[in-house]
């Protein structure tokens, strides 16, 4: 799930196992985030830390980063 997927031409991709790799007030994260028929998700772990956040929600234009990244100040 952490080792970042490697592309045909060699590049690395922000992605491991469907777990997209990013930042959360200056600390790495694993997000993962989907949804469909009327509803959205977010899961975010902050790597190294004892922090993760779970946001559902039942509107697909509800913005779920917004809220975990709050989560998680």
């Amino acid at each position: 799930m952490l080792t970042p997927q490697l592309a045909a031409d060699g590049g690395r991709h922000p992605v491991g196992l469907g777990w997209h790799f990013g930042s959360t007030g200056g600390k790495t994260d694993v997000r993962s985030v989907g949804g469909g028929g009327g509803f959205k998700a977010e899961v975010r772990v902050l790597l190294g830390t004892d922090r993760a956040s779970v946001v559902c929600a039942n509107e697909t234009s509800f913005d779920t980063g917004e809220l975990v990244a709050a989560a998680l100040q």
